[in-house]
């Protein structure tokens, strides 16, 4: 009976047996915080994946393999010239290694979706090669479609946040992190500013003063853009998993129900009631300072 319990325990969603705390996002990568109920993570990923595949291949999508055929030349004919200075046995060997390598790296073309653990409960994350679509507008195209189609597609997953790039989460690092995203989404030279929010969440993190990281991030932003919390028409989302920080901006976060799957599919009467609630709970917050900028 108590070996029962004990097999039983390492399934449960929030059982102390799972073995998470290695567990993190990669650091300087790409890709999507997904949520979902706890226990249901492996789930949650394989249904993600085939979502993302579906649509990445809807819009087109192709993977950034950066290749270069005259070097690939090259080398075959240094290959050659090579070959008859080496014995049958060199060549055998060059010859699997070769085949290897070329094995592994049809794997990671072949992989543009690769899921990770992030030793939190009832998230993942899903790392996105490099490719002509980004995770924002992958992102964004399966939240419309769901928003207008009132059809989930989905079953385990919750919200599908894209991270454009990914740090260690200290003040610092976000900042270095952010910036570049920060001059692409909100150029200085801009004719007319965008109206722009700032969202923090942290998770299996309490080392992070919420404040200073918002701070860090909202200062970033350039004039003449200016903080509206009230209908943002960007919206810097902040998500910290244990030691990583996830950084992206999104349009229409606040219309698009946070990028919340299930929440799309909901009635007007029961989505308004549930957006309404979760506004209570969770209010997106910039720095005091700015925030007396704007009144200004």
């Amino acid at each position: 009976m108590a070996e029962d319990k004990r097999r039983r325990s390492k399934y449960m969603a929030y059982g102390s047996k799972r073995k998470r705390g290695g567990a993190s996002i990669p650091i300087g990568r790409q890709g999507f915080l997904i949520t979902c109920d706890g226990g249901r993570e492996r789930q949650c990923s394989r249904e993600s994946i085939n979502l993302l595949e579906r649509y990445f291949e809807d819009l087109g999508g192709v993977i950034s393999v950066a290749e270069d055929e005259n070097a690939e030349g090259e080398q075959a004919a240094a290959k050659s010239s090579d070959a008859s200075e080496k014995n049958f046995d060199e060549l055998l060997k060059e010859e699997i290694v070769e085949l290897r390598d070329k094995k592994n790296d049809d794997w990671k073309i072949q992989a543009r979706f690769v899921s990770s653990e992030t030793g939190c409960n009832g998230v993942v994350f899903i790392e996105m090669v490099k490719a002509s679509i980004g995770p924002v507008e992958l992102a964004e195209s399966i939240v419309r479609m769901v928003a207008s189609t009132k059809k989930s597609r989905t079953r385990f997953c919750m919200k599908l946040l894209p991270m454009e790039v990914t740090c260690y989460a200290s003040a610092e690092e976000v900042k270095i992190a952010a910036q570049p995203l920060i001059l692409k989404h909100f150029p200085a030279e801009a004719a007319e500013g965008t109206k722009f929010a700032v969202v923090y969440e942290a998770r299996a993190n309490t080392g992070l003063d919420r404040m200073t990281l918002i701070d860090a991030v909202a200062q970033l932003v350039p004039k003449p853009h200016a903080v509206d919390l009230k209908a943002p028409q960007k919206t810097i989302i902040v998500q910290v998993a244990k030691t990583t920080c996830g950084i992206g901006v999104l349009s229409g976060y606040k219309e698009l129900a946070k990028y919340n799957l299930r929440q799309l599919v909901l009635p007007p009467e029961d989505e308004e009631e549930k957006q309404t609630k979760e506004e209570e709970e969770e209010e997106p917050e910039v720095s005091e300072e700015e925030a007396e900028e704007e009144k200004q």
